[in-house]
């Protein structure tokens, strides 16, 4: 029968973690305890000189040291702590060399990788490019730890001209995932960055979306008249797609509805199909897509309009500057941005609340994940609430 007492059967603390490695036995329950406990995985027990993953190089567990370093993201380590005697994982994978080339091998590139890695979260763009220099194939290689490849934080920190020069000199891949599983592109529109989304989208051989030559005027599509410039993007942002009629915003409260063109719903300046469009309403009337599902279309010969057993009419539409006003506002402020900026976790706050808040507390205020203190301007979110602003 077994003892009760035994090893096997007791919860690994530090220090028995720290004792099954000094004695190279028991890796499945050390590996076990760290996935638990990860910031054992550097700690120094009492009276000992090396952690845990001071011994597992020292004693050649590749494949449980890349196993173990998966068990990380990039803020919860540091894999160039020091031993208690100074020595970092790389000075005991050097000093057996001879006999555990492998690990020496692999020791020495994880130290590569998370020297470029480590420069790129800093924005340190010479040493990255120095470090490249020695070795092109560390350009699309991260140590198990990372969060993103090189080119997920040139698109996160760098600019345009950095992420044009390293893709032509040192053929950065462009359909890597981030943690996120997302793409260079795919994050690259996340964060707004419009001039990196154009260069990974001519390296691709991607076309452009279509720019209409006059975003000022509406102009007709397959679903009917789509306005652009500031209500195309309103629209957008709000996630009008679907079928839609124009409302008049400039009078919210006024039941006018200017329907799409078809014969059924317009009686007042009709033209045949050959007629070239009407000239665009006057400045002073905004237009922007409403939900069919919200508004009902009505001809101006409805008898019902006049039928007092009908059903009312419909509550009027909130304005664009009512509906936009939820989405331009911070959430930690409630307020309208004024100097918005995106976190790591993909969403945008007012740069001053989400700086103060990050002080104290290490968590996105949305997904209550870890966060970085690194922030990016959101360009279009802050032109769009200025032209919100000048609406009014």
């Amino acid at each position: 029968m077994a003892n009760p007492t035994s090893s096997e059967n007791m919860s690994m603390t530090l220090e028995t973690a720290t004792a099954c490695a000094r004695s190279n036995r028991d890796w499945d329950k050390v590996r076990e305890h760290l996935r638990r406990n990860p910031r054992d995985f550097f700690a120094i027990s009492q009276n000992r000189r090396w952690s845990i993953a001071h011994r597992i190089v020292y004693h050649n567990k590749t494949e449980e040291l890349k196993r173990i370093l998966g068990f990380f993201s990039d803020d919860e380590i540091d894999i160039t702590t020091k031993s208690g005697d100074n020595r970092t994982l790389l000075c005991i994978a050097t000093e057996k060399k001879i006999p555990h080339p492998n690990m020496f091998e692999y020791v020495s590139l994880l130290f590569k990788q998370n020297e470029l890695i480590t420069a790129a979260k800093k924005g340190n763009w010479q040493l990255v490019n120095d470090l490249l220099e020695n070795d092109k194939e560390l350009a699309n290689e991260k140590p198990p730890y990372s969060s993103y490849f090189l080119i997920h934080y040139v698109i996160k920190n760098g600019d345009g001209k950095i992420l044009q020069d390293f893709i032509k000199k040192f053929q950065l891949k462009l359909n890597l995932l981030n943690k996120n599983k997302e793409t260079p592109l795919d994050m690259a529109a996340k964060l707004g960055r419009q001039d990196m989304c154009t260069i990974l989208r001519r390296a691709q051989g991607i076309p452009e979306p279509e720019v209409p030559s006059n975003p000022s005027t509406p102009t007709k599509t397959g679903s009917g008249l789509r306005p652009l410039g500031f209500s195309a993007i309103a629209n957008d942002l709000m996630g009008n797609n679907d079928e839609s009629v124009l409302i008049n915003t400039a009078n919210p409260a006024s039941k006018q509805v200017t329907p799409r063109q078809n014969s059924a719903t317009t009686t007042s300046n009709p033209r045949s199909p050959s007629s070239p469009l009407s000239p665009p309403m006057s400045s002073d009337v905004k237009h922007v897509r409403a939900k069919k599902t919200i508004v009902k279309e009505v001809s101006c010969t409805d008898t019902d309009l006049f039928d007092e057993s009908a059903s009312p009419p419909p509550s009027p539409l909130p304005s664009i500057t009512d509906l936009l006003s939820k989405r331009l506002t911070c959430p930690l402020t409630h307020k309208l941005f004024v100097d918005p900026v995106i976190g790591d976790d993909g969403y945008t706050y007012e740069r001053s609340a989400i700086s103060q808040r990050i002080k104290t507390k290490r968590v996105s205020p949305k997904t209550n994940k870890p966060m970085a203190d690194t922030f990016h301007e959101n360009k279009l979110i802050e032109q769009l609430t200025q032209l919100l602003k000048n609406q009014n």
